[in-house]
């Protein structure tokens, strides 16, 4: 599996809620409510290491 295989958002970003069935975008819409779109300016605690894990795998 390649970094290539991961989607990415309009932002950017790898769609880690693509991989984790919902499970980051839940989390981070409880953790900051006030992105009108919904996902966090600044990565959870959690998330770093997720895509450690991910990179890693």
């Amino acid at each position: 599996e390649t970094l290539d295989s991961i989607p990415v958002d309009e932002d950017g970003l790898p769609s880690f809620e693509a991989l984790a069935d919902g499970d980051v975008t839940n989390a981070s819409d409880r953790s900051c409510p006030s992105s009108p779109d919904g996902s966090p300016r600044t990565p959870e605690p959690e998330e770093p290491s997720l895509l450690k894990k991910l990179l890693l795998a």
